[in-house]
C-alpha cells in the first residue's frame, strides 16, 4: 500500500486530495495544526471511503522548529514515503510574521515546505517511485520578488507576497528535479484552478465583499481543484516526469521569471542560509 503525506489536509483542496487518494486505496498521513479538525477529517473520510489507513500528525508550519520536529517524527514513523504533497498555504491581507520572524507567505508557503521536504527526502527515496507534488498557483506569473527586501519589510503588498511565494514553489520544484536526477524520485508543481477554499478567509472590507461574490460565481469546487494533485501523485506514466508545472492535469510551459535560473539560484541561496540551522 502506498503512503502519502499531505500538508493542509483538513480543508479545501487538501481535504479533497485526501479523499481522492483514500478512494484509490492509499494510506495517508495528514499534517494539521488543529487536532480536532484532523480527527474529524480522518473519521469523515474513513467513513465515506471505507479506507481506515488514515492518520494525522500535528504540527505548525509557521514555526521552523516545529517543522523540524514534524519532519523527524515522520521520518522515524515511516521508513518509506511514496508521495509528499506540499499543499498547505496562506494568503495574508496584512503583513504578519511567523514565529521565526519571517513574512507569513514566505515562511509558510515556501520555507516550511522546503524544510519538510528536505527532512523527508531520504524516506521518499526509499519508495520504488517517490513523488513530490507542490501546490503552486498560476499567480506565480505575477511575481516580482525584490531581492533587497524579499520579505516586504518596508512596504507590504499582499497579492505580491502571495505571488512571490508561489514563484518560489516553482523554483523549488526545479531545484528538486535537478537534485534528484538519477534517482527514482520526481518533483512537479501545479496550479489547482481558482478554487472555492478558505485561503482568503482573512480578507476584510470591500475587497472581501467583492472576493466573496466572485468566489461564489466563478470559483471551482475543492474536489475539482484537487484533481491535478491526485493525478500527479497517483497516475501511471509519470515515472520520468519531473521539474514541470501542470494545470488541469496537463503540463504547461513555464515562462518569464519562472525560467530565470539566476534569480532561482539567488532565492535558493537565501533559503539555504535561513534553513541551515534547522538542517544540522
Amino acid at each position: 500500500m502506498k503512503r502519502a503525506v499531505i500538508t493542509g489536509g483538513t480543508e479545501g483542496i487538501g481535504k479533497a486530495t485526501v479523499q481522492g487518494l483514500a478512494e484509490r486505496g492509499w494510506a495517508i498521513t495528514l499534517v494539521a495544526r488543529n487536532r480536532e479538525k484532523a480527527e474529524s477529517t480522518v473519521r469523515e473520510i474513513s467513513s465515506k471511503t471505507g479506507n481506515t489507513n488514515l492518520e494525522y500528525v500535528i504540527g505548525d508550519l509557521s514555526s521552523l522548529s516545529e517543522v523540524k520536529r514534524l519532519g523527524a517524527e515522520l521520518s522515524e514513523k515511516y521508513s518509506s514515503i511514496d508521495c509528499l504533497i506540499n499543499n498547505a498555504g496562506v494568503m495574508s491581507p496584512e503583513r504578519k510574521e511567523t514565529k521565526d520572524g519571517h513574512e507569513l507567505n514566505f515562511g509558510v508557503n515556501h520555507l516550511s515546505h522546503v524544510l519538510l521536504t528536505r527532512m523527508l527526502l531520504a524516506n521518499i527515496k526509499k519508495s520504488p517511485q517517490g513523488r513530490i507534488v507542490i501546490v503552486s498557483s498560476k499567480l506565480h506569473r505575477n511575481a516580482k520578488p525584490d531581492l533587497s527586501d524579499l520579505e516586504q519589510t518596508s512596504k507590504y503588498d499582499w497579492m505580491k507576497a502571495y505571488s512571490d511565494s508561489k514563484l518560489f514553489n516553482v523554483y523549488f520544484t526545479q531545484d528538486l528535479s535537478e537534485l534528484l536526477q538519477g534517482t527514482s524520485v520526481t518533483a512537479n508543481a501545479l496550479h489547482p484552478g481558482v478554487v472555492n477554499t478558505e485561503l482568503a478567509r482573512d480578507l476584510k472590507g470591500p475587497i472581501a465583499l467583492v472576493f466573496g461574490v466572485i468566489k461564489n460565481l466563478v470559483f471551482i469546487s475543492p474536489k475539482k481543484g484537487a484533481q491535478t494533485s491526485i493525478y500527479l501523485a497517483d497516475a501511471p506514466g509519470l515515472e520520468k516526469t519531473s521539474g514541470h508545472y501542470f494545470e488541469d492535469r496537463k503540463q504547461v510551459r513555464l515562462k518569464g521569471l519562472a525560467l530565470d535560473s539566476d534569480l532561482r539560484a539567488k532565492i535558493r541561496e537565501k533559503t539555504d542560509h535561513i534553513l541551515k540551522p534547522f538542517l544540522n
